[in-house]
């Protein structure tokens, strides 16, 4: 996939959540607005493969439109998130497909994926 132009990444803003609902019991487990100067990227089909297009991003791929557009957008993409520590989702990365990006030499990078503290919340018989 060629973006072009286009850099999907999207601030956060406090206040993006308002007044979510509570949660009975559970005040703590409420969503909350990200800090200001939050950002986090979606970079879609930047990347198919967690691994292989991190860490060798000059790859082609059969499914890209334009595969020599899409290995520059890759490496721009990936140059930026890693730069900047911006973190990212990433649609074909492991589930959440949250994490970081880290340089590892010349237009290599390794993926660090967010750990996610999953809680299981049984609500109370009424």
């Amino acid at each position: 996939m060629a973006l072009g132009n286009a850099i999907p990444v999207a601030s956060i803003n406090p206040g993006t959540i308002r007044n979510p609902p509570p949660i009975p019991k559970n005040p703590d487990s409420r969503p909350t607005p990200a800090p200001i100067g939050t950002s986090l990227a979606v970079t879609a089909d930047v990347g198919h493969h967690y691994v292989l297009m991190v860490e060798t991003p000059k790859i082609e791929f059969v499914y890209d439109q334009d595969s020599k557009q899409a290995v520059q957008t890759r490496l721009k993409i990936w140059d930026m998130l890693a730069t900047d520590k911006i973190p990212f989702i990433g649609f074909h990365f492991p589930f959440p497909g949250l994490g970081n990006l880290a340089k590892t030499g010349n237009e290599t990078y390794r993926y660090f994926a967010t750990p996610v503290n999953t809680k299981l919340i049984i609500p109370s018989p009424r």
